[in-house]
């Protein structure tokens, strides 16, 4: 039998209310846990990861690649940010472009960019063991304009 289930992603500039997102039939949420070597979760790694817990959602974590880093830097800058705790909906690799204006043709000068950089974090993930998805890897989403 399928169960359905369904997620928001939010990141530390989000104003929320963790019953609305209830209300408005959210099942799960996914926190950003950084982009590139810095961390995202001022607030997500204290009250926010247990407020969304006491309310009942599932919650994970994904982390945007940013190829302007190295996979290994942002692989290090992860695990400071979660502690490789990825709760009950893993780990997510967000794969687009590191800033949401940017033009292919700038994209495309970055020196980490490409799949294999992506699938190289992956990788990091993987080995760590912590990701609960199959085969340990990480899940991964994007939008329209990666």
């Amino acid at each position: 039998m399928a169960t359905n289930i369904k997620i928001i992603d939010v990141y530390s500039a989000n104003r929320i209310s963790f019953e609305q997102i209830v209300a408005d039939g959210f099942t799960g949420i996914i926190f950003k846990a950084g982009q590139g070597t810095w961390p995202d979760v001022p607030r997500v790694r204290g009250t926010w990861w247990q407020d969304a817990k006491s309310v009942g959602l599932m919650r994970g974590w994904y982390w945007l690649k940013d190829a302007r880093y190295k996979p290994s830097l942002e692989f290090d800058a992860l695990q400071r940010a979660t502690g490789l705790d990825f709760g009950e909906l893993g780990m997510w690799v967000d794969v687009e472009k590191p800033v949401i204006t940017m033009k292919d043709r700038d994209y495309n000068r970055l020196p980490y960019r490409g799949y294999k950089f992506v699938y190289d974090l992956m990788y990091r993930i993987q080995q760590s063991g912590a990701s609960g998805f199959n085969e340990r890897l990480p899940g991964v989403y994007t939008s329209p304009g990666a």
